[in-house]
């Protein structure tokens, strides 16, 4: 485990030593492709084998706690001969090549190289047999560059989209200057103390949840305090009929983790809610962190309702919103 996490930490070191290897991209095209959506170049042969196998199994796992079966990445798959101007251009890129005359199997990390933005990761090992030791002791790592790549692209563009009086009102109410993007407005609840934030579409909404309570113990950030802690504020989010209330689901319990931004500890909760008294619910994760000199606890839940709909890229664009805090 220790080796894996070092190995992470010197990978994260080669993204942002590949900035001399953007020299191609020259003449500022755009790269092609929805979020999360991935060009895979490798071998027929080793593709529809036990390596192509392992790729997909890491790739196409599905995302933990959406109520409709999504996976991590939508793979497509070329080889080096079939690849043209227009693949080039693909924003997330994977490419998988084999050198029996090489010394080491090993992966590198180039951003923006043909098109922008852009993310080509390169697997390059001495045999099929080593790409898929490599992989099964560093794919965690691949995943998380290639996560980090979307969030990073989310990031730029949440510049341009920030809703300067609506971030302002957030930061208001819980003393976090987090940016919200344009399109929300505020909704009403029971309790004032509780601040909800409203994006809607014709098929879908986006919601965020923003509440702060006392810490009487540091044991209050266990999963199931958190849970507690939730519930008993979205009771007060009213459901589409009389009676009726947001919760966090009961049929699966939510995944407790958590992580460090900068110098502020978080602690997040994965899971479904619904509604009870009603026929709603979707995906939701929350992220808890304390003020140690308030003895203060803030939760921020962003929840997705999108029957009919995917959901995966909905709640990763929230997600990500929580790496605009600057304080």
């Amino acid at each position: 485990m220790k080796r894996s996490l070092l190995y992470f930490a010197a990978l994260c070191l080669t993204l942002f030593a590949s900035v001399g290897c953007r020299g191609l991209m020259s003449d500022g095209r755009t790269s092609l492709g929805r979020p999360y959506e991935l060009l895979v170049i490798c071998p027929d042969e080793q593709w529809q084998g036990a390596l192509g196998d392992t790729l997909r199994s890491l790739l196409e796992a599905q995302v933990p706690r959406l109520n409709t079966p999504e996976t991590y990445f939508d793979i497509n798959h070329t080889t080096k001969q079939r690849m043209n101007d227009l693949l080039n251009k693909q924003s997330n890129i994977l490419t998988v090549s084999f050198d029996s005359l090489r010394t080491a199997t090993d992966m590198m990390v180039q951003y923006d190289y043909t098109a922008k933005p852009q993310i080509i990761v390169s697997l390059k090992a001495t045999s099929p047999e080593s790409a898929l030791a490599y992989l099964s002791e560093h794919g965690d790592a691949l995943m998380r560059v290639l996560e980090m790549a979307e969030r990073d692209r989310d990031l730029d563009m949440f510049r341009n989209l920030r809703d300067e009086e609506k971030s302002r009102l957030f930061e208001e109410h819980t003393g976090l200057n987090m940016t919200i993007l344009q399109g929300y407005f505020k909704a009403n609840t029971v309790d004032d103390r509780i601040l909800w934030l409203r994006k809607d579409y014709n098929r879908m909404s986006q919601d965020i949840f923003a509440f702060s309570y006392p810490c009487t113990d540091r044991t209050d950030l266990t999963a199931e305090w958190l849970e507690r802690a939730i519930d008993n504020r979205l009771a007060k989010i009213p459901g589409p009929s009389a009676g009726s209330y947001m919760q966090i689901s009961k049929e699966m319990p939510p995944i407790y983790s958590t992580f460090k931004i900068g110098d502020r500890y978080w602690f997040e909760l994965r899971g479904l809610w619904d509604v009870y008294g009603d026929f709603m619910g979707g995906p939701f994760v929350s992220y808890s962190t304390i003020d140690m000199d308030t003895a203060q606890i803030t939760t921020i839940v962003f929840s997705v309702y999108a029957p009919q709909l995917d959901k995966r890229d909905y709640i990763r664009e929230m997600e990500h919103q929580i790496y605009t805090i600057t304080k």
